[in-house]
Order: C-alpha cells, then structure tokens, then sequence
C-alpha cells in the first residue's frame, strides 16, 4: 500500500467534473427471423447476445434554462445476434439484428460550459416468445427482449482545489514467485572455515 505523507497542503488539480447524471435501463423488444431449413425443436436452443451497442448525445444541443437545467437527447445503436442450437450442440441457425436508432430524452443539470455524454455499460439479451415455429420454407419467429443499462451525464474540465497529504508513493512491484531461484543461493563452491 502508498504510505501517505503527514503535511496537508492544497492542490490545484485538472479533472473532468460530473455536474449531474443519472442511470436509465432501456428495454428494447425486437421481433427476428431465423431460417433453419425446418421447424424449431423443442429440443433446440435459443440464444441471444448483444455484440455492438453505443450511445450517442444528438446535436445541436437545447439550450439550458435559467436555472441551468437542459433536455439532452440519446440514441443508442444496438446489434444483436440470435443463434438456434440443436441438441447435438450444432448451430442450425443465426440472425444478426441492427435495430434502428432508440431515441430517449432526460433533462439534467447541464448549464452552458458543460458538454453532455453517454454510455452503455452493461447490456442484456434473451428471447422470450416464439412466435412463429417455422417450417422448411419458413423462418422461425423468435420475440427477443434487450435491455441496456446507460449513464447519462453532464461533464465540463475544470481546475478544483483539493485537500491533500502529498503525493502517492508505490511500493515495489512484488515479483512473482518462481521455482527458478536466479541467482542460486549456491553461486559458488563453499570455502573452508577457519
């Protein structure tokens, strides 16, 4: 651990501030076509993973209110991809789905000088409903639901002053322990004691 200096001083130090923010949880239901060249098993495996997703703060920007609050418009981007399993464990089918644009609003604390962000982070996917079974000719209609945890947040880089007792000091990096002692304990041959 840092061995922390005793003397407090005051820094003056270059961070990015959080001036508001608030989570929000999306759930976005989507309805995919899968074609497996027959009908869906009972047997068979429905899997659902979300393999691209951003979110985006949409321009121009609104003007903040008198008290410094604005309405900050997202969009999130979601790809999803939707694989069917036999019970062998073979893939007999998949679908990639982009879903076009989400569009979500909420109203934080932003005040001119303060520049709005988004970002996932986390994201869930699962199907829920199958719609349709499907046949040789016909696509499986699979209900799939994903969900997405989001952070919106009003930033702005400033200069805070800040209590502080000095400068962190690492210990050495300890070394990983090995069987291989190098240099040996037994360098050389030992000398004849008096």
């Amino acid at each position: 651990m840092a061995e922390i200096l005793q003397e407090q001083v005051i820094d003056c130090i270059k961070v990015e501030k959080v001036y508001d923010h608030c989570f929000s949880l999306e759930e976005l239901p989507d309805t995919v076509e899968v074609s497996l060249g027959r009908a869906l098993l009972p047997t068979d495996s429905i899997s659902c993973q979300v393999t691209a997703v951003d979110c985006e703060v949409l321009q121009p920007l609104r003007d903040p209110d008198e008290e410094g609050f604005r309405t900050i418009d997202v969009a999130q981007h979601v790809t999803a991809v939707v694989t069917v399993v036999d019970e062998a464990g073979e893939v007999v089918g998949t679908t990639t789905v982009a879903q076009p644009p989400n569009y979500k609003s909420v109203t934080l604390y932003s005040p001119l000088g303060t520049q709005p962000a988004c970002e996932i982070v986390d994201t869930f996917c699962e199907p829920v409903l199958i719609v349709s079974t499907g046949s040789e000719t016909e696509p499986a209609v699979i209900r799939i639901l994903k969900k997405l945890c989001k952070i919106v947040e009003s930033l702005a880089l400033v200069r805070l002053l800040v209590p502080t007792v000095g400068f962190c000091l690492p210990d050495p990096c300890a070394p990983f322990p090995q069987e291989f002692v190098c240099p040996p304990d037994q360098l050389y041959p030992p000398q004849l004691q008096d």
